[in-house]
């Protein structure tokens, strides 16, 4: 896919556009695996999951950035917030109660449909 249209299908899910689906999924490569998310434009809200442990997101979307709670199959919890680019995602994660990032978290397009 060219730069052009992976930057569409950004915008596309971020914003949406009047006359367009009012929701839409796509698809990342993270280091947790493959992940699939689903964006709600109507209440702003997202959801998803990714391989590594079953694990679970949701939160809501605001401008280029999402930011929300994530669970695992193993009780691991905590929060995210991922900026969006037109190549995916770059981002950051830490437990409940956390004070600081743990670590990064960033997922590379796959496609959106």
């Amino acid at each position: 896919m060219n730069k052009i249209a992976s930057c569409f299908l950004v915008l596309v899910f971020l914003f949406g556009f009047a006359g367009l689906s009012s929701a839409s999924t796509c698809e990342y490569n993270t280091k947790w695996g493959f992940m699939r998310m689903t964006y709600n434009y109507n209440n702003n809200t997202m959801w998803g999951n990714y391989a590594y442990r079953n694990g679970t997101v949701s939160g809501r979307i605001r401008g280029g950035s999402a930011s929300g709670t994530w669970v695992q199959s193993d009780g691991a919890a905590g929060v995210f917030h991922f900026n969006y680019h037109d190549g995916g995602f770059s981002g950051y994660w830490k437990y409940n109660g956390d004070r600081n990032w743990r670590g990064q978290w960033n997922g590379q397009l796959i496609r959106c449909y």
